[in-house]
């Protein structure tokens, strides 16, 4: 239930009106230069381009490499999050060869020439197609394409359901929290489920790590620039997080009215006026450690996926040098995780049934921690670095059965199903779990949800699943698999910034939940769409400018 909150036109914070220092007015007045900026870059580009005979897009990008596979020849520094598995990353990825300036002509003429060199880089012109733009063949690891989609509508849709509750909440609140309400219902299960998609992005993100780290690591000889890899991952991913950051706190923040604006107000700036920078140098999971205090509280994965990025060179030398020891040191790691995330539900009263106080100490203590969700990675990397080598060479793929090829494929959708609706019985019974009982299901559960998708990943690599690896590999997946990073930063701010400007509570049902979350999902890509054109997509094309036509 959502109290009303009866206030004042005084009450509400502007840009101006009652604003407490000048940043909000100078982050809307930075946004409205760059929006400009990129318009004026694209005219003169489309100028360029008429003048030379040309069209929009032409020319933009070397050719691209790819291995004998068909895989783009990308390295380690391959993939910020939200980017596509290669080959279908190789548009986004692929360094831009500096055009020539206009040489001869009047002055007026070279310094336009000039300009439009050095904004080319914001140009829709160039950066569109790129969006859209599919690899010339396939790849055995497309399907991940698909796979990154379908996980990042479940988690919109989860995160429809949950995010209006705290700001204007729903006017029929035992629909949902009944005995025989939802909570207790199938379908239910199916939207709340999307909380471990979460971990399909963990999976994702430690399989294209170890996939495409081997075969970067033979081509260095076995060594890694780890302090230039870094510093690629962070320039990769921190402009669009703190142009979201920016977005959310400073702006959406500020635009729009209503009954619950100000409480949507005061969630914000209560979370985002003091410990902002943390999320930056993505410690918000320690500072500070009460994920309920961080600025933008979904970005926790973003501190978790760093952190296990860190971790990664160490893993890939080992495998490189010392494969015995490497699968030793994983499994230590996994079993230490398993152990403590244990101990700490346990101990701490931690539950998975979300609207009961054991979800809060779960949600405090456990669920956003890098040490309780490292296994998850660790299982991509893992299947990362069998399919790795079962497709650069055949005869080391194992000879199986079709009967044992069923029994691998039906444990893997038993575990999937199982992860999304044995918790039924605790929601139907709210909280009636044992502690043991709630210890074993958030220690276990995610590492079987990724090595299920584990399953599923190598036998459509492999070709045992043709007609699902026809549908997760289709190239029309491809520009939305680049979107899933832009999307999961701003899906929260599109369902907060709707709620807050409400008049009045939602109903909650069944049609509610399925109708918003399209809605929200629109609204969410187009948003990433915007970021990626503007933000992401710029951002790597100065890096390539920056370094030229050599690859980190």
């Amino acid at each position: 239930t959502v109290r009303l909150i009866v206030t004042g036109g005084d009450d509400r914070i502007g840009f101006v009106q009652r604003a407490t220092s000048g940043w909000a007015a100078f982050f809307l007045a930075a946004t409205m230069a760059l929006l400009l900026t990129v318009s004026v870059a694209t005219g003169l580009d489309l100028m360029g381009q008429g003048g030379s005979g040309g069209s929009c897009g032409g020319g933009g990008g070397a050719p691209r490499r790819h291995d004998g596979n068909g895989e783009l020849a990308e390295p380690l520094m391959q993939h910020a999050e939200g980017a596509v598995p290669a080959p279908a990353a190789a548009a986004a990825l692929v360094v831009a060869p500096a055009t020539t300036p206009y040489r001869g002509g009047s002055t007026s003429m070279t310094l336009t020439a000039v300009i439009s060199d050095k904004l080319k880089v914001l140009s829709l012109c160039r950066n569109l197609p790129k969006l859209l733009a599919s690899p010339g063949r396939a790849g055995p690891t497309d399907c991940l394409n698909g796979m990154r989609v379908v996980s990042m509508i479940w988690i919109i849709l989860g995160h429809t359901m949950m995010m209006p509750a705290p700001i204007n909440g729903y006017d029929n609140p035992e629909d949902l929290l009944a005995r025989w309400g939802a909570r207790g219902s199938m379908w239910f299960q199916l939207v709340i489920g999307g909380e471990i998609a979460v971990d399909s992005f963990f999976y994702l993100s430690g399989f294209l790590m170890a996939y495409l780290g081997v075969k970067d690591l033979e081509r260095r000889g076995g060594k890694i620039p780890v302090l230039r890899m870094v510093a690629h991952r962070y320039v990769r991913i921190t402009p669009a997080f703190a142009a979201t950051l920016v977005f959310y706190s400073e702006i959406a923040s500020r635009v729009g009215d209503g009954p619950f604006f100000i409480r949507f107000q005061r969630s914000i700036f209560r979370r985002c006026d003091k410990m902002w920078w943390s999320e930056l140098l993505y410690l918000h999971n320690f500072l500070p450690f009460d994920s309920d205090k961080v600025c933008m509280g979904w970005s926790w994965y973003l501190g978790n996926d760093f952190i296990f990025f860190l971790c990664s060179p160490a893993i890939l030398l080992l495998h490189h040098h010392c494969p015995r020891t490497m699968w030793l040191a994983m499994a230590g790691v996994a079993a230490a995780s398993f152990v403590l995330t244990f101990w700490l539900v346990v101990h701490h009263g931690g539950g998975l049934y979300i609207f009961g106080d054991t979800y809060t100490n779960y949600s405090l203590h456990a669920y956003s921690k890098p040490y309780c969700r490292i296994p998850a990675y660790l299982v991509g990397m893992a299947f990362g670095f069998i399919n790795e080598r079962w497709i650069s060479d055949e005869t080391r793929q194992p000879k199986l059965s079709p009967t044992t090829r069923a029994c691998y494929l039906s444990a893997a959708a038993v575990g999937l199903l199982a992860c999304v609706f044995v918790p039924l019985s605790d929601y139907r019974d709210a909280e009636s779990w044992p502690p043991w009982a709630n210890g074993l299901f958030l220690t276990f559960s995610r590492p079987v949800w990724a090595a299920s998708l584990g399953v599923i990943t190598t036998g459509c690599t492999l070709g045992k699943l043709p007609k699902l690896n026809a549908f997760l590999a289709s190239p029309r997946w491809i520009p939305l698999a680049r979107l899933t990073f832009g999307a999961y930063l701003m899906h929260p701010v599109v369902i907060k910034w709707f709620a807050g400007t409400a008049t009045a509570s939602y109903h909650f049902s069944m049609h509610y939940v399925a109708s918003s979350a399209l809605f929200n999902t629109v609204c969410a890509f187009a948003l990433a769409a915007v970021l990626w054109l503007v933000v992401e997509r710029p951002v790597m094309n100065v890096e390539s400018e920056l370094r030229g036509s050599r690859r980190l």
